[in-house]
């Protein structure tokens, strides 16, 4: 703990109570390394929903970063985006599906899931949205 000038925030840390938080950090984050080469969906709380396979991370998981990544703007035929990730939409034609984008970096995300190989082929299938 600290006190007077030095505290900003209320407490610092340092040395090994500092190493100690970043080992738990890194650890905790550990899993999101799983999914590195695999099509994921991430629901983002700046950017909405996308799609592409996951090449890089940073920021102790929190920056996610994609190849063949494609946005999703909405979707009729699934719930929620666990049920877009599991199964895909039922209507893709009805969906909007932006152009893919060769590489994509994201930061922050609230809900992050595996395709399945069905969904992956639905997602991707559909047409590419763009300004015309």
């Amino acid at each position: 703990m600290c006190a007077g000038a030095n505290c900003s925030v209320g407490f610092y840390l340092q040395g090994r109570e500092m190493e100690e938080v970043m080992k738990i950090n890194e650890q905790e984050n550990k899993w999101v390394d799983r999914l590195m080469g695999k099509y994921i969906l991430i629901r983002s709380n700046m950017s909405g929903v996308w799609v592409g396979r996951l090449v890089g991370t940073g920021a102790q998981g929190n920056v996610l970063a994609l190849e063949d990544a494609r946005r999703i703007r909405y979707w009729e035929g699934a719930i929620d985006c666990s049920d877009l990730a599991v199964n895909g939409m039922k209507k893709p034609d009805e969906s909007r599906v932006m152009v893919t984008e060769v590489f994509k970096v994201l930061n922050g995300w609230e809900e992050l899931a595996q395709l399945t190989p069905e969904a992956k082929d639905i997602i991707f299938g559909c047409k590419e949205h763009q300004y015309e």
